[in-house]
């Protein structure tokens, strides 16, 4: 029979098994699985009062706001306002019809939808609100973090923007130039980089504007912004 200390310690342990980005998870592994299966890809509006401004009878939004989010596998989202993303950050499962959303080092949000997965409250932000809208654009198949030139993660993003991560962190932008053919541009044209998709989806080939032999390898795990 197991002591009152031993009951206690178990407990412990399975609290602190749970404590996701500091929200206690309660979901149940099926309660996790669908809502990972009705969220990923999709697309929502959002509106906090907060975020808009009125002067002279013209309503604007803040600089810097964000007035939808799409969901996108492995936990990872972006905010978006006017075509552009304004940040990225993860998303959990922590209970039935509720998510943690954290991004850079804040706290997060935690959100909690409707039964049917058409509408959302963030509970700690007061007047935050979000609709589905439908389908997410297709990422295609480069958007995504990928490992190359040594440790260097370069961060291709859905908006068309590319980041390294680390110390080499200079700002770049990217497109598709042919069939599964991509070109990135660094430093204004100081670096342009070109690669192609592997077969396996799991590895990009190119070249660099030296003539130099590039790959990248895919890294799996999504990370927020700097």
């Amino acid at each position: 029979m197991k002591t009152a200390l031993q009951l206690a310690t178990l407990i412990i342990v399975i609290l602190s098994t749970q404590i996701v980005s500091g929200q206690v998870s309660t979901a149940t592994p099926q309660q996790t699985q669908d809502a990972e299966l009705k969220l990923t890809n999709t697309q929502w509006s959002v509106h906090f009062v907060g975020d808009y401004v009125t002067t002279s009878g013209v309503t604007t939004i803040k600089d810097g706001a964000w007035t939808s989010i799409r969901f996108r596998p492995n936990g990872y989202y972006s905010s978006w306002y006017n075509d552009r993303i304004v940040f990225e950050g993860l998303w959990k499962v922590v209970g039935d019809h509720i998510l943690h959303m954290t991004a850079h080092t804040r706290d997060g949000w935690v959100v909690a939808f409707d039964p049917s997965f058409k509408s959302f409250k963030v509970t700690n932000l007061p007047d935050r609100t979000g609709k589905l809208v439908g389908p997410a654009p297709n990422l295609g198949p480069f958007v995504g973090r990928w490992k190359y030139r040594g440790d260097d993660v370069c961060h291709l993003r859905e908006d068309g923007m590319a980041f390294r991560e680390g110390p080499n962190n200079a700002p770049g932008v990217w497109k598709l130039i042919a069939h599964e053919k991509i070109e990135i541009v660094w430093d204004r044209g100081l670096y342009i980089d070109t690669f192609r998709l592997a077969s396996n989806g799991r590895m990009l080939k190119g070249k660099s504007k030296k003539g130099l032999d590039l790959e990248a390898t895919r890294v799996v795990n999504p990370a927020p912004k700097r």
